[in-house]
């Protein structure tokens, strides 16, 4: 009796077990669930707060960024989504889940946006304003309203990480207004540029929860509960959690693009091409970030590396035009873009032109004097041995036989890696 009251309560045991292993299952899966559908790198419950801090005007908690500078008028919408590279996310206000963000989309306010690794978006404010996401960063459109007093309208982003570069070129009146939550007290950029100049500078949120501005073009002003700042372009200030203002840095200077040179074209013979860049390498500056793209704008970019010499060889291009340029980087800080180059790539897999004046019948002497003609600058091999190629194309070459039959293979290779091949027997009796 007792055995069996023992099994009974293993069986049990047994199933409560299972239960609990199911439920488990269950949890760990919509979990799972959960991590697909919402973006990594900040937690709902993040999000959720860092909106909840910013109350419903324009102007909220955290640090502030406010820019007067010409440009465009705002659409209905607050802002639009007018472009995405790679894995890019959104989530409007009132939406739970995010979604593949796609291009044109419409961002109310409190729309939310989200780059992942080695992924850009472009959000445009009007016709001449625009902001680019760079890669694992993460913002809220807030808003956009009108100053009448002023005279100019006011737009709100939220940066809660990664960086932000806005461009706000010369046109009508317009300000733009940046919202970073970054731990600290509320801080106020301010852009003067002069009069038809546009305005160009980046909001970074670092790991410690700081906040970096750099101006590359406008100059600004920082101002917050410890203190104000002047910035100048070319200049860089970080704002401590604490709203404690830093000291006013120089940006490293452009570099210069050396290779391929302006408006040059390359010829290739595969499916892909690879390309080779070089830069000046300015003093001050400890690494470069080299984009390549398809557009002069640079949205459709085909490469986006940070490397540590002046120097890269970016493979798979098909053929087309491209342009490219390069920043200095220093530590944590990005200079300013370097001049614009472009360069365009043909494929050619047409072999180079090749005739051998092989011996007819069989050769008596031990050495014969083999010539051809090819095209001028290509290399001629006649085995393993390369032969001198005059500039008219036409080469001459002594070649040392072995008594019976002989196999001569002849090589042209031209300047992109085409090659050409012609192959002969030639009989020695001697």
């Amino acid at each position: 009796m007792i055995g069996r009251r023992i099994r009974d309560l293993l069986a049990r045991g047994g199933e409560a077990m299972l239960a609990v292993v199911l439920a488990l299952g269950f949890f760990l899966c919509f979990m799972g669930l959960l991590s697909f559908v919402f973006p990594t790198g900040t937690s709902l419950a993040d999000l959720m707060r860092s909106e909840g801090l910013l109350g419903d005007g324009p102007a909220g908690a955290g640090s502030l960024l406010d820019l007067e500078h010409p440009g465009g008028g705002v659409e209905s919408a607050v802002a639009v989504l007018s472009s995405v590279r790679r894995q890019v996310k959104d989530r409007p206000a009132d939406a739970v889940a995010w979604s593949e963000a796609r291009p044109g989309r419409r961002l109310g306010s409190h729309h939310a946006v989200q780059t992942a690794e080695r992924s850009q978006a472009t959000i445009r404010f009007g016709e001449s304003s625009e902001m680019i996401l760079d890669e694992n960063s993460l913002v809220i459109v807030k808003g956009s309203d009108l100053v009448p007093s002023e005279n100019r309208r006011r737009a709100s982003l939220i940066v809660l990480g990664g960086t932000l570069r806005a461009r706000v070129a010369a046109g009508g009146t317009e300000t733009l207004t940046l919202e970073v939550e970054a731990g600290t007290a509320a801080v106020h950029l301010r852009t003067d540029a002069p009069p038809g100049k546009a305005a160009d500078f980046t909001v970074q949120v670092n790991d410690d929860r700081s906040s970096t501005f750099s101006v590359f073009a406008g100059g600004a002003r920082v101002v917050s509960g410890r203190g104000t700042t002047a910035i100048a372009p070319n200049q860089s200030v970080t704002i401590g959690p604490q709203g404690l203002i830093g000291p006013v840095l120089l940006l490293p200077p452009a570099p210069e693009p050396i290779a391929p040179p302006p408006g040059s074209s390359q010829l290739y013979p595969s499916s892909r091409a690879r390309v080779a860049f070089r830069w000046s390498a300015p003093e001050g500056a400890d690494g470069w970030r080299l984009a390549v793209a398809r557009d002069l704008g640079f949205r459709d970019l085909v490469a986006d590396e940070r490397v540590a010499e002046p120097a890269f060889t970016l493979g798979n291009l098909r053929a087309g035009r491209y342009y490219w340029r390069v920043r200095s980087v220093r530590g944590e800080l990005e200079g300013p873009d370097g001049p614009i180059r472009d360069f365009t790539l043909h494929q050619d897999r047409r072999p180079p032109a090749l005739t051998v004046n092989f011996p007819a019948g069989v050769a008596h002497r031990r050495e014969i004097v083999l010539s051809g003609m090819t095209e001028p600058g290509t290399r001629v091999f006649v085995g393993d041995e390369e032969v001198r190629v005059d500039a008219a194309g036409r080469f001459t070459h002594t070649l040392k036989l072995k008594r019976g039959v002989n196999i001569v293979v002849v090589q042209a290779q031209d300047d992109i890696g085409n090659i050409t091949y012609r192959s002969g027997v030639v009989n020695a009796n001697e």
